[in-house]
C-alpha cells in the first residue's frame, strides 16, 4: 500500500486499542491523529481532511453512528470528497455492517482486527482514492 500520503483519523476512547490500531497504522506508512470521543472526531473532522476515518461506534459523549452522520452532513454541505469512514464494532452481531452503512460509514471491521485485515479493509478504499 502506497500510504506516504494516506492521512487517517483515528477514533476509539478504549486507549489500549489506539495503541495497538496506531501502531497498525504507523506499519503501514500512515499517518493519524485520535479522536477519543465522536464530538471531539468532528471536530477534527472539521479542521483536517482525512482519506480515512477508522470510527469505533460505542464511545462516550458521541457514538460513531451520529458522529458519521455530522461528517457526511459536513461533507456534502462544503462539497468536500468523501472520507473512506470504516466502523470498528466490537459487537459483530447480525445487522452491525447494515447498522454502519445506514449511518453513512463504508464499511466496518470487527474488533480485535489483524493487522492484515485492517490493511485489507484500509486497501479497500485508500486504493480507489489513489
Amino acid at each position: 500500500m502506497n500510504s506516504a500520503s494516506h492521512h487517517v483519523l483515528l477514533v476509539e476512547d478504549y486507549e489500549p486499542n489506539v495503541v495497538v490500531a496506531g501502531y497498525f497504522l504507523e506499519d503501514f506508512g500512515c499517518t493519524y491523529d485520535v479522536a477519543h470521543n465522536g464530538m471531539d472526531a468532528l471536530e477534527k473532522a472539521h479542521k483536517t481532511r482525512y482519506i480515512a476515518i477508522l470510527m469505533d461506534v460505542q464511545m462516550p459523549v458521541m457514538d460513531g453512528y451520529t458522529a458519521t452522520a455530522h461528517i457526511r452532513k459536513f461533507e456534502q454541505e462544503h462539497n468536500l470528497p468523501r472520507a473512506a469512514i470504516i466502523g470498528m464494532t466490537a459487537n459483530a452481531l447480525v445487522g452491525d455492517r447494515e447498522k454502519c452503512i445506514e449511518s453513512g460509514m463504508d464499511d466496518y471491521i470487527s474488533k480485535p482486527f489483524s493487522p492484515d485485515d485492517l490493511k485489507k479493509k484500509l486497501y479497500t478504499y485508500l486504493s480507489a482514492k489513489e
